[in-house]
């Protein structure tokens, strides 16, 4: 799962693309299997499930730059040593966060991941995220969903702050978080 959302996030970023098209999407060594080497036809396995928070949360929307600036969960400084490289990998073990937003500006979302190596260690540990919106944009709802390496999409919960202009998730190891903010009307 991690190397195919890696692929994703160096062609969205790298290409400066809104949008990745995988054109392998139905076979077993991808989002959907295709009944052969073992995969059950139709099963979408985990990449699957990476893909399409990048389906429902970037299509339709343009790639805006994002900063990060904090400390993670053990305390190191972010910086791209950890969290969005400058140097682009598919095997990196980087945290990524990537922001979109509609052309109009009432929808801002946020595609999170932070992948770990094949025996599941090395990620890192983004603890708790406060995403800060653009000022001027006061949220008027919020939605979430999370998977993992070996869980499916599931609906979450966001916390919004009290100035309507932030928000507070949780982003460990393993994960990816996607988040979309519409603007109050």
């Amino acid at each position: 799962m991690w190397l195919f959302l890696n692929d994703v996030d160096v062609s969205i970023r790298q290409n400066d693309e809104s949008a990745f098209v995988w054109w392998y999407i139905r076979r077993f060594y991808s989002a959907i299997g295709d009944g052969t080497y073992g995969t059950v036809e139709g099963v979408v396995y985990p990449r699957g499930y990476g893909l399409s928070h990048y389906a429902k949360y970037a299509k339709e929307m343009w790639r805006v730059g994002v900063n990060v600036t904090g400390t993670t969960a053990d305390g190191k400084p972010i910086s791209t040593g950890n969290v969005n490289p400058a140097v682009l990998s598919r095997t990196t073990t980087h945290a990524r966060i990537t922001a979109f937003a509609s052309e109009d500006g009432n929808v801002i979302s946020f595609v999170m991941y932070t992948p770990t190596n094949t025996s599941g260690r090395e990620g890192v540990d983004m603890g708790t995220v406060k995403i800060q919106l653009p000022q001027g944009f006061t949220v008027g709802k919020a939605d979430a969903m999370r998977s993992t390496a070996t869980a499916k999409a599931k609906k979450e919960s966001v916390m919004i702050g009290s100035d309507k202009n932030s928000a507070l998730v949780m982003l460990p190891p393993s994960t990816i978080l996607s988040v979309r903010f519409t603007r109050a009307e």
